[in-house]
């Protein structure tokens, strides 16, 4: 119970890029998004993602329970991964905005209190057009 009342309350956060003088919000994926019985964030036509802007890392509040205001369910940031990509043609060496991908997992307030253990990863992922590196490394040969 004590470690229950101890968990932080729900905060959103914006993650955004600084480039130079300027601030750049860039657009999170949750995967754990569902529209009626889809899960557009997990298709992989891109046209069908619901992009936002905010995220939580733990969340309290959504798995009160109606009759003891008390959480049942805590849903968490189970893994979040930070995709890069670099831009091809004349925008060559620079990056398209990163897009943060979240997945959220949940336990019970029981396995918590149990002390249940939660996996937790952070990745990045950067990806580039091999053709840049094959410029670079014929470039450094010279």
């Amino acid at each position: 119970s004590q470690l229950l009342s101890s968990l932080p309350q729900t905060e959103l956060f914006d993650l955004y890029l600084q480039f130079n003088s300027s601030l750049y919000s860039l657009p999170v994926l949750n995967t754990n998004y569902q529209q009626g019985n889809r899960f557009p964030n997990k298709e992989a036509d891109v046209g069908q993602w619901q992009l936002t802007r905010r995220f939580f890392l733990v969340d309290t509040v959504s798995g009160k329970s109606v009759s003891t205001d008390k959480a049942e369910v805590i849903q968490y940031l189970q893994s979040a991964t930070l995709r890069i990509r670099t831009q091809q043609g004349e925008d060559q060496g620079r990056i398209y905005p990163p897009l943060l991908i979240l997945k959220y997992g949940e336990i019970t307030a029981k396995d918590l209190v149990a002390d249940k253990p939660l996996g937790v990863s952070f990745t990045v992922d950067f990806y580039m057009d091999s053709r840049v590196t094959y410029t670079i490394d014929i470039w450094l040969g010279v």
